[in-house]
């Protein structure tokens, strides 16, 4: 999360990221979004285990969101979402400046970016 250096109101944004990353949103944000890239923990040293656990202890509200999220999180379906989200922007691009000039009604456009969702996973 970052905001642009220019922005006229740094302190809006510096209570925005509190707010969100405060204990009780981030684990609404990680257990609702898949957050966490897919990893195999059976790959790290036990060194490396040991400072994981270590760091659980700090906030374990968040962290078991975390875990949540993590378990949640495969290679396939990290995959599926990313073709997901690309299909509706594209679609997105395309097909809402047809409902704006009419070509299309609305609910035949959520259809069809709905479908080109679908077909793309």
């Amino acid at each position: 999360m970052c905001a642009s250096a220019a922005t006229k109101y740094p302190e809006n944004c510096v209570e925005f990221m509190k707010w969100f990353t405060s204990p009780e949103k981030a684990p609404v944000w990680m257990s609702e979004v898949f957050g966490i890239q897919p990893y195999n923990v059976d790959k790290l040293t036990a060194e490396q285990k040991a400072a994981i656990d270590e760091m659980y202890q700090t906030e374990p509200v968040i962290w078991e969101a975390l875990n949540a999220s993590a378990k949640k999180a495969s290679v396939e379906l990290f995959s599926q979402a990313r073709y997901g989200y690309t299909a509706r922007w594209d679609a997105q691009k395309r097909l809402i400046i047809s409902a704006l000039n009419g070509e299309m009604e609305v609910e035949d456009v959520l259809k069809q970016i709905d479908l080109e969702v679908n077909q793309s996973m």
